[in-house]
């Protein structure tokens, strides 16, 4: 309990006035007593009697009110941003240090703790509570970034309607990225923050040694099949003139690297890296430098990103072994598709017409360029079409081991059925056969099967990316199995091992073609794809499906599967029936982020799983997984919160389309890149904090921790009081009246009126 004199109705201005008032009276009331007999009664009568006046004005009364003491609260931050992992001269972290030095003062702990309210926070672009046990311990890197002063803002705001009555906060001294604006309008100044003690767990004059890689550039707009230009910043410091190679990988697999001569004084070099990204989606670059001696960190010396490379345009080659309707309707229907740029070469002889020339014959309108197209050049297009062709003869070899080495690279080939291809009149392509995705048949036989064969979707295939365009009301699987039939496929022995048929064709042979070629239950392989290494490869087993351009029940179909096919074996990402997205490239050490997952027109139970790498393109669960349902638009949303550094990656499954279905997307965990690179510990950000708040820096080996002293407890005020006035007592009354009679009777008896 607390007592207190209370003026009820009067505030500070109105008690200053009317004592001012009535010191003027007073000094005007005894100024006009002469000097003479009893004019110090009368003096001291007159005073009691304003006394009461002003005793009764006032009101005063006397307030009990209920005060809790408690102990002021003390704040103790400890940074735990990137650069704390950094070493110092005798090779011990400095976040190592921290804990060491928590460990060495646990009784200037204890003590605190006893005089105190003491809260405990770690601390990087923002405070969040800890126990005192865990600052014992080294504190893994957490956080985008160093910001001290958003550190004391979140942490002061954990203690509402309190003042604070000390804070001590422990950071390695590196300066945030001075290129980022700092907000100076934060509140943290409206209220005290009573002793601010900063403490250094690195020396001023501690010598510093650091190569980083600081920044990557050059990754906003990255093309597929583009060679691409970086531009990497090194920054060196304490290292002296040396050459040191910087190496990019895409992927984990080498793409280029460059000799770099770092300057001799203190400072930073430009290196130009390049790559070709081969196929578009989300990829993982990295940049690295070596590690050298006594370097203060090694995690700077890489920088990884996820990039998105994007297609600007479809490059497609397209080579036809003759003219005809089907390789009419092809070559329009790829010139239509919208971003499409297309080289076309054909032969304008009906190949069964092979009339004698001379030996210097110069009717061809140009030379076949196949060592240009198949050797050179095939790197430059996203997909290559075999139409009805075969190789040439004459380097057949050397022509197939390239087009190999652009499948496995990631390129996609596409295979379309013809009367001079798949030993329809010659020889099985056996030069081919590790890329074609059918096998060849027991029996040889020469032309195509004849007869009505109908288009089916087989139930294993029906949610397969190359069906997931939809057109008005009627899905495309709906429209080719309502195709008129088709005249002629190829006789095949079937697929080849991890090969799938997504359409087949069901029907018999006509009159005059002998042979017993039908698969299982006469079902037989009219569209086959597989993977290839990084590459797709896709197969049409016909040379007819043009006709299915004339039916106008099934609308467009013909283009409309086209471009299925086309969308899959060039890994176009917008035409995956599931597909997710990360909604940040660099995600912070403990920072939550959100990951959408989308599975295309239907409504699926989807599971979220978070995996991290494990050496070049191999990762491992991190236990980190979650489900959700999606939307009536096929969206689903998971929060999750990053762990740990490194590239990672989630992974959302959909059982969905009658079978169970993925798709991933990568992202990188770890501090902003200038967090991570600028690690040299000059203290002028906690210079500038104490400036401004007031307060002094120390270091951990000197911290002088005896002269810190926060303010003593403070009083709560709980609001439940009780007021007794003392003016209206009879008493005060009579007090009044008594002074008023004597001083009258006085002031006529000694002359003083």
């Amino acid at each position: 309990m607390e007592t207190t004199l209370h003026f009820p109705g009067h505030t500070a201005w109105s008690l200053a006035v009317v004592s001012l008032l009535a010191v003027a009276g007073v000094a005007v009331f005894l100024w006009r007593l002469r000097p003479g007999r009893g004019r110090r009664l009368l003096a001291g009568l007159r005073l009691a009697a304003l006394g009461g006046v002003l005793l009764g004005y006032l009101q005063p009364a006397v307030r009990v009110e209920e005060v809790l003491r408690a102990r002021s609260p003390v704040l103790v931050l400890v940074d735990e941003s990137a650069s704390m992992q950094a070493r110092g001269a005798d090779g011990q972290r400095r976040a190592e240090r921290v804990a060491d030095f928590f460990r060495r003062n646990s009784g200037w702990s204890d003590d605190l703790e006893q005089r105190h309210d003491v809260r405990w926070f770690a601390c990087s672009d923002h405070a969040r509570p800890v126990d005192r046990e865990s600052l014992e311990a080294p504190l893994p890197p957490r956080g985008a970034s160093t910001d001290l002063e958003a550190c004391l803002v979140s942490a002061v705001a954990s203690i509402p309607s309190r003042e604070v009555a000390g804070v001590l906060l422990v950071t390695d001294g590196a300066d945030p990225d001075e290129t980022t604006p700092r907000r100076r309008d934060r509140p943290a100044g409206s209220r005290s923050l009573g002793s601010l003690w900063v403490l250094l767990a690195s020396e001023p004059e501690e010598p510093f040694r650091d190569v980083a890689v600081a920044a990557v550039g050059g990754l906003e707009f990255v093309p597929a099949r583009n060679l691409a230009e970086v531009r990497v910043r090194i920054e060196a410091a304490g290292v002296g003139s040396r050459a040191v190679t910087a190496t990019l990988s895409l992927d984990g697999e080498v793409a280029d690297s460059k000799e770099v001569r770092l300057p001799p004084q203190d400072g930073a070099v430009e290196a130009p890296l390049s790559f070709l990204p081969r196929e578009p989606g989300r990829h993982v670059l990295e940049v690295a430098v070596p590690v050298l001696d006594g370097e203060a960190s090694e995690a700077n010396n890489r920088a990884q990103a996820a990039i998105t490379v994007v297609r600007d345009r479809l490059r497609v080659l397209h080579v036809a072994g003759h003219p005809s309707w089907d390789e009419r309707f092809l070559r329009e229907a790829l010139r239509q598709r919208r971003g499409v740029e297309m080289v076309s070469f054909h032969t304008l002889r009906d190949p069964e017409v092979t009339p004698d020339l001379p030996a210097d014959d110069t009717t061809l309108l140009i030379p076949f360029p196949a060592e240009e197209i198949f050797v050179r050049s095939v790197e430059s297009f996203d997909l290559v079409v075999l139409q009805d062709y075969e190789l040439p003869e004459a380097d057949r070899e050397r022509f197939a081991a390239s087009l190999e080495r652009y499948v496995r690279g990631g390129g996609g080939l596409l295979f379309f059925g013809g009367s001079f291809t798949l030993g329809a009149q010659g020889p099985w392509p056996d030069h081919l056969a590790s890329l074609l995705p059918v096998l060849k048949p027991r029996t040889p036989r020469r032309g195509m099967m004849s007869g009505r064969f109908e288009a089916t979707i087989p139930i294993r295939a029906r949610g397969h990316p190359v069906f997931a365009r939809r057109d008005g009301p009627r899905s495309l699987i709906e429209r080719i199995q309502a195709a008129p039939p088709l005249p002629a496929i190829h006789a095949l022995e079937g697929v080849a091992p991890g090969a799938e048929t997504v359409i087949e064709a069901v029907g018999g042979e006509g009159e005059g073609v002998s042979g017993d070629l039908s698969t299982d239950e006469g079902r037989r392989p009219l569209v086959v794809v597989s993977r290839h290494g990084k590459g797709m490869v896709g197969l049409v087993a016909t040379d007819t499906l043009w006709r299915w351009a004339f039916d106008p029940a099934t609308g467009r179909l013909y283009p409309d599967l086209l471009d299925g096919l086309v969308a899959y074996l060039t890994k176009d990402p917008e035409a995956l029936p599931l597909r997710v997205r990360v909604e940040r490239d660099l995600v912070a050490p403990g920072q939550v982020f959100g990951v959408e997952g989308f599975a295309a027109g239907v409504a699926a139970e989807v599971t979220a799983r978070i995996e991290r790498a494990v050496g070049p393109g191999g990762f491992e669960p991190t236990g980190v997984e979650g489900s959700a349902r999606t939307d009536a638009g096929g969206r689903a949303v998971f929060r999750f919160v990053a762990d740990g550094s490194g590239v990672h990656r989630v992974v959302v499954t959909a059982r969905a389309w009658g079978e169970e279905r993925t798709a991933s997307d990568v992202f990188v965990v770890g501090p902003d890149p200038a967090e991570a690179s600028r690690v040299a510990a000059t203290g002028r950000a906690a210079q500038a904090l104490v400036q401004r708040f007031g307060g002094e820096v120390h270091t951990l080996s000197a911290p002088a921790l005896d002269r810190f002293h926060p303010r003593g407890e403070s009083a709560v005020r709980t609001g439940a009081h009780v007021e007794f006035p003392i003016w209206d007592h009879p008493s005060v009354l009579l007090l009044i009246l008594t002074a008023l009679g004597l001083e009258w009777y006085l002031e006529r008896r000694l002359g003083q009126g």
